[in-house]
């Protein structure tokens, strides 16, 4: 099987023309490539974030020189780089960085004293086309590493990252996926989430937007104790129980529209042919207490069980529309003004 593998030179520093048209020098690069490679296709290409490739490379050459992880092969070369004559070592560093890649990457470095601060200056680099794309959206901040994935779950998660950078969780620790304050930047969670089968705790994380925040939850969603204004960005369906109380909520905006669940079964009758359904709904809550919500107007949600409203400032008076099935309304003592 031939790996395609994509070969940029960082045109700031070199110009590609003068590596691949200097055909003494672009024989000695693909053996190499060959002897790293193997049966490889190699394509030679500009990126627009070469610069932040070049800083990732230079970063993790020194992390594997320092480590010991990589071979060393020294060519000659005869080119133009930064407007002056170099005549001198070309040196192709092969080694796996760390995350998850298929396969080695090349560095390419110059030295010349006095034409670069850092005499491991990185010229450019040859990388398989798969993983590049995946480091692209590393460094663009679309998918983390999953190393940092890993740290954040936590106890042997089950997950899946999805194109979009989001993460839908197949199975967590005791079924609770429980995000660390620690983990929380700015007030934002520290991932960004698709569907979660586990309950999503993120209560007590200093948190004031439910950015990332999954879209479907299996179980409960926990995000109290929080400095939430809006509800904003949080789930849209939650099996469980929602509990968003003692935040800085003025309004339900953003509320999911069902909390609960129904399971329903159809049987026919043997005799007559005729089908019924029947159903079983789980008994859950919608807790929102001790928050500065003024009214549920514009609400639209079914909640399978209990809505708490206690320690806000509503008016009972004014209509909203949240059906309650299963369950009850407790207002509770009410903040009025």
């Amino acid at each position: 099987m031939a790996f395609k593998q994509k070969q940029i030179f960082f045109e700031n520093i070199i110009s590609d023309n003068e590596m691949f048209f200097n055909l003494p020098f672009s024989g000695e690069v693909n053996k190499v490539i060959d002897y790293v490679f193997g049966d490889s296709s190699v394509l030679i290409d500009t990126i627009e974030e070469a610069e932040q490739l070049q800083i990732w490379c230079v970063e993790e050459l020194d992390k594997a020189i320092l480590n010991g992880y990589c071979k060393r092969y020294t060519i000659k070369s005869d080119c133009e780089i930064n407007g002056k004559d170099y005549e001198g070592p070309v040196r192709m560093w092969m080694f796996e960085p760390d995350g998850a890649f298929d396969d080695q990457i090349i560095v390419m470095t110059c030295n010349e004293n006095g034409l670069f601060k850092n005499d491991k200056y990185v010229v450019g680099v040859v990388i398989g086309v798969d993983d590049l794309e995946r480091l692209l959206s590393k460094l663009k901040g679309d998918v983390p590493s999953k190393d940092y994935i890993d740290k954040v779950l936590g106890g042997g998660a089950r997950y899946t990252v999805q194109e979009d950078g989001t993460i839908d969780v197949e199975w967590a620790g005791c079924g609770v996926l429980r995000i660390k304050k620690r983990d929380c930047k700015d007030g934002k969670l520290p991932l960004r989430f698709g569907k979660v089968k586990a309950e999503f705790d993120c209560s007590n994380c200093g948190l004031t937007t439910l950015e990332g925040a999954p879209s479907y939850v299996w179980d409960d969603f926990k995000c109290n104790n929080n400095n939430l204004t809006s509800l904003v960005g949080g789930p849209e369906e939650v099996r469980g129980s929602y509990y968003c109380q003692d935040n800085q909520l003025t309004s339900l905006e953003g509320a999911p529209k069902k909390v609960g669940h129904i399971s329903k079964d159809e049987y026919t009758s043997f005799d007559t042919g005729e089908s019924w359904v029947t159903g079983y709904s789980s008994y859950c809550v919608f807790d929102c207490q001790n928050n500065k919500i003024t009214s549920l107007e514009g609400v639209d949600m079914h909640v399978m069980g209990t809505l708490k409203c206690a320690g806000n400032h509503i008016s009972q008076k004014k209509k909203f529309n949240v059906l309650v099935e299963t369950g009850t309304v407790r207002w509770g003592k009410q903040n009025l003004e």
